[in-house]
């Protein structure tokens, strides 16, 4: 289980990527975007589903999660 409240994050599985990719889902179920990286920024970010409105707790979840992933992706690129 997530360690976030408010959103779900599914690692998904498209092949042969070099980078990671997440399903982000609220707690209730519904889509809520993708998190993905975005090499002009060299970083995750969240690409969120059209039309859809965030509180200030799910953004806090999204940005955490996008936050520890870019980390862990340089940490990683580092060895």
């Amino acid at each position: 289980m997530s360690k976030y409240a408010h959103c779900i994050f599914e690692e998904q599985s498209f092949g042969a990527r070099v980078t990671k990719v997440w399903k982000a889902s609220s707690a209730s179920g519904m889509f809520l975007g993708w998190v993905k990286w975005w090499a002009h920024w060299r970083r995750y970010c969240f690409f969120p589903a059209p039309n859809l409105l965030f509180d200030c707790n799910c953004l806090w979840d999204i940005a955490d999660f996008v936050k520890q992933q870019t980390e862990l992706r340089k940490v990683e690129r580092s060895k």
